[in-house]
């Protein structure tokens, strides 16, 4: 199986298939919720950590319910002006949820 096989075949734990991003980060974080998903960078010594699956699922849910908090709501558009980073990643993965 390749690798692009294998994200169109993910299926979340009720077996169901998963079409959209953060059903697919669901998934992989019901898959490995330990594993390594990214690596993050310490500014200050140029250290790097990783963060799990688990985390970064996590991670994106609180941004995603902060942003409905805020008023966001399907349909709305929400620029994201950043370095490439962990937290814009986290944005953008809370705004699609």
């Amino acid at each position: 199986m390749t690798r692009d096989q294998y994200v169109l075949s993910l299926k979340n734990s009720q077996g169901q298939d998963c079409f959209t991003v953060p059903a697919m980060l669901q998934a992989r974080a019901e898959l490995s919720c330990d594993s390594t998903a990214l690596w993050r960078s310490a500014a200050s010594d140029e250290t790097w950590s990783p963060v799990r699956w688990g985390e970064y699922r996590d991670d994106a849910a609180r941004v995603a319910a902060g942003l409905k908090n805020l008023g966001l709501a399907p349909g709305d558009r929400v620029g994201i002006m950043s370095h490439s980073s962990l937290h814009w990643d986290l944005v953008q993965m809370g705004v699609l949820a």
